[in-house]
């Protein structure tokens, strides 16, 4: 049953996630594993496999990671991240300088 929370409108997502399911569905047949062996070999029932074979957003994230492992595939389909976007923020050598605004005067002959 799909989850309401789930819900996945970007299309590049929508796209990936159809990318990695044919990747999956087509490595999977070359390399002549069953639904049934494929499914026992990474801990999932066939109905989620052919939920991930469709590119579903109702997947996990760590279920596709699972199957690009299982079929050696995992450096091709999802690569390291560069590691200039993982880590964190270098602060400047100098600190920042706090300004404060200068409080405004109301006019009182209202």
């Amino acid at each position: 049953m799909p989850n309401a929370l789930n819900k996945v409108t970007n299309s590049k997502v929508l796209e990936r996630l159809s990318s990695w399911g044919k990747c999956i569905h087509t490595q999977r047949v070359a390399q002549r594993i069953t639904e049934i062996d494929f499914c026992a070999r990474i801990g999932i029932s066939r109905p989620t496999l052919h939920r991930m074979q469709k590119g579903s957003p109702n997947v996990s994230a760590d279920t596709y990671l699972e199957a690009f492992v299982a079929l050696g595939v995992i450096d091709i389909a999802a690569p390291q991240l560069p590691t200039e976007i993982v880590q964190p923020v270098v602060m400047r050598s100098t600190p920042a300088v706090r300004v404060r605004r200068t409080k405004m005067e109301l006019d009182d002959d209202f």
